[in-house]
C-alpha cells in the first residue's frame, strides 16, 4: 500500500480511502512575516543555546515539508489548521508535523526490526532539548526543527516531549496491563498535542493553562486515545500485534489466542462496548468544559470531537462490531463538520 494513503493517529495507523483533498488555500508567504507572530514570546535561552536564524528560503522549505506531511498524514489536524488565525497556523503546522515524524517512525519499528527506528525517536528527544533545553551544541538541519525553532519558540517542552516519549512506551508491542495506562498513554499523546495547540491559540498564555482547560484537553486526549485502539485493532492483528488492556480481556474471558482466532465474538463486542463506554464518558468530560473556556481554545478540540462523534456512531451502529469496514474509511464530511463547529464555538 502507498505510504501517502496511510493515516496516522498516535502510534496506531490504518488505511484511508480518501483520494481527494479540499481545495483550501492555506497561506502565503507573507505569513513568514515576523510581525504576524508578535504574540509568540521567545523564550530565555541560556547564550550556549542561542543559535543563529535560519534564512528566509530555509525556513519557507521547512514550512512547505511540515504543511506536506501534515496534510497527507494527519489530515483532519490540517483541516483543523485552516480554521485557526493566521498567525497561530505556523506554530500549529510545525507542532503537527513533528507529531506525524513521530508517529511514522514508531509505526515503523516492528518486532525484530533493529534498533534503527529507536535511535530515531532518541533524536527527537535530543533534537527537542537542543532546541529548548540549555544542551549546547547546533540543532539538526532537519525541516521540523527548523519550523519547531521559527514557528513554536515558547512551546511547552513538557508536552512536547510527551509526544516521543508516550511512544517509547508501546515499544515490544505488548497489551497494556489495564485500561488505567492506556489512558495515560492516550493523554500524554493526544491530550499533550491538544494543550500546545490550545497554548498557540492564547497569545497571554493564561487561559490555556487553566485547570478547566488542561482537564478539558487530557479528557479529550484519553477519549480519543481508547477509540484509536480500539479503530486499529484489525490493521494490528494482521501484525500480529495486540495492545488492548489485559485487565479488561480478563474480566470478558478474553486472551490473546482468543483475540487472534475470533473465538468469542459476543465477549470481544461486550468489550468493545465497555470501551466505548469509558471513550463517551471521557468525552462527555471535556465537553461539560466548553462554554467555560475562551472562544479561540476550543478550535484546539475541534477535530477530535469531531473524529469521536463519527467512530462512536459507527461503534453503536454496527453493534461494536470492529471489523466494520467504515471505521477504515475517510469522513468525507468531516471539513464541513469542522466549519459547521467552529462557527457554533462548539466542539
Amino acid at each position: 500500500m502507498p505510504f501517502s494513503k496511510i493515516r496516522h493517529f498516535g502510534f496506531l495507523s490504518f488505511p484511508c480511502t480518501a483520494s481527494y483533498y479540499q481545495p483550501f488555500r492555506f497561506f502565503n508567504c507573507s505569513i513568514l512575516h515576523p510581525k504576524l507572530h508578535g504574540s509568540q514570546v521567545e523564550p530565555k535561552l541560556s547564550q550556549k543555546s542561542r543559535q543563529k536564524p535560519a534564512d528566509p528560503k530555509t525556513v519557507k522549505d521547512a514550512l512547505d515539508y511540515c504543511l506536506e506531511i501534515v496534510k497527507t498524514r494527519d489530515y483532519d489536524n490540517y483541516v483543523a489548521t485552516l480554521l485557526m488565525q493566521k498567525p497561530v497556523q505556523c506554530r500549529a503546522l510545525a507542532i503537527f508535523a513533528l507529531n506525524a515524524e513521530v508517529a511514522v517512525i514508531r509505526h515503523k519499528i516492528k518486532r525484530n526490526s533493529g534498533v534503527t527506528g529507536i535511535y530515531q525517536l532518541q533524536f527527537w528527544k535530543d533534537a527537542l532539548n537542543l532546541i529548548y533545553g540549555n544542551q549546547p551544541g547546533p540543532a539538526p538541519r532537519q525541516p521540523v526543527v527548523t519550523a519547531l525553532r521559527t514557528f513554536a519558540k515558547s512551546a511547552d517542552l513538557e508536552l512536547l516531549q510527551n509526544l516521543v516519549a508516550a511512544r517509547t512506551e508501546t515499544l515490544g508491542d505488548r497489551p497494556f496491563p489495564n485500561i488505567d495506562a492506556l489512558e495515560k498513554n492516550s493523554d500524554a499523546i493526544h491530550g499533550s498535542l491538544i494543550k500546545l495547540i490550545a497554548q498557540a491559540l492564547d497569545p497571554e498564555g493564561l487561559a490555556s493553562r487553566r485547570s478547566n482547560c488542561t482537564e478539558a484537553a487530557s479528557a479529550m486526549g484519553k477519549a480519543l486515545g481508547i477509540v484509536n485502539l480500539l479503530r486499529a485493532t484489525i490493521p494490528l492483528l494482521k501484525e500480529d500485534v495486540i495492545l488492548l488492556p489485559a485487565d479488561l480481556m480478563a474480566i470478558h474471558g478474553l486472551n490473546e489466542n482468543d483475540i487472534f482466532r475470533n473465538s468469542k465474538p459476543d465477549a470481544f463486542r461486550a468489550m468493545s462496548k465497555e470501551m466505548c463506554e469509558i471513550s463517551k464518558h471521557h468525552l462527555k468530560t471535556s465537553r461539560s468544559y466548553c462554554h467555560s473556556l475562551e472562544k479561540p481554545l476550543r478550535t484546539a478540540f475541534l477535530s477530535s470531537g469531531a473524529k469521536l462523534d463519527h467512530l462512536l456512531g459507527i461503534f453503536e451502529k454496527s453493534g461494536y462490531n470492529i471489523q466494520d469496514s467504515r471505521l477504515q474509511k475517510y469522513y468525507p464530511l468531516l471539513t464541513w463538520q469542522l466549519w459547521w463547529r467552529n462557527f457554533r464555538n462548539v466542539y
